[in-house]
């Protein structure tokens, strides 16, 4: 587990903060992850945290 979290935080800085005369990479990579993040990871995360018991 902490390796895998070490290979994450590692990738992350590898990520270039500015790119020569363009937009950040790293901004562009952000915004591509923002619909999936709020339309599907959240409300699993959501829903697995509220208690709700699917299995009546």
């Amino acid at each position: 587990m902490i390796a895998a979290t070490l290979a994450r935080v590692l990738l992350a800085l590898c990520i270039p903060l500015r790119a020569h005369g363009s937009s950040s990479p790293l901004k562009e990579f952000e915004r591509s992850l923002h619909r999936t993040v709020v339309f599907i990871i959240l409300p699993i995360f959501t829903i697995a945290n509220t208690g709700i018991n699917f299995h009546t």
